[in-house]
């Protein structure tokens, strides 16, 4: 068991208190850095076409090769076929196209 005097223990509270206050302040901040970093995100459903593609032509939107398109759809193979995509699909529904666009992280270039 540890002793203290009671200047000791006045002091540790004092230490306890000014703690206590930083931390709310940091919190603070973590709060409106949370609200200034939502109103910079883009909204999502305009980054992306809402409608049917053909993959060489969300490709060419997206600025990458057919070929790097098709090795990141194997990736999201089983994906892609619970959504109802054959694998040899060559035109995609504008929810897949979406869920492609999302997955990869892929912003449309104009």
């Amino acid at each position: 068991m540890i002793t203290l005097s009671n200047h000791q223990f006045q002091e540790l509270r004092s230490h306890k208190t000014a703690v206590q206050s930083h931390l709310e302040a940091i919190d603070a901040i973590l709060v409106k850095a949370k609200q200034q970093e939502s109103n910079l995100v883009p909204d999502a459903s305009n980054m992306y076409p809402k409608r049917s593609m053909m993959k060489k032509e969300l490709a060419h939107m997206l600025g990458i090769s057919s070929r790097y398109l098709a090795t990141q759809l194997n990736l999201l193979r089983p994906q892609l076929r619970a959504m109802g995509v054959p694998d040899r699909a060559k035109l995609l529904p504008p929810n897949v196209v979406y869920f492609i666009c999302s997955s990869l992280d892929i912003e449309k270039n104009d």
